[in-house]
């Protein structure tokens, strides 16, 4: 399944990824010259790193029948 993501300007500083039926937006806070419509991209990164690890020890772990509190 390929994975694809699309971004579209929404606002002056505004973007917004969707990404399958999943829709994200981007943005930088107000006293950054935003409009805080959103989180700012390095901080979605920094999430989306995070909750890639967490689903994939998730994974391994449901694999493996792991008890794991």
């Amino acid at each position: 399944m390929p994975i694809t993501v699309t971004l579209d300007q929404t606002g002056p500083t505004t973007s917004t990824a969707t990404i399958r039926t999943h829709t994200v937006a981007i943005d930088r806070p107000e006293a950054k010259g935003g409009s805080d419509e959103g989180a700012m991209g390095g901080e979605l990164l920094l999430a989306s790193l995070g909750g890639c690890f967490a689903s994939n020890l998730y994974a391994a772990i449901a694999a493996r029948n792991a008890d794991v509190q």
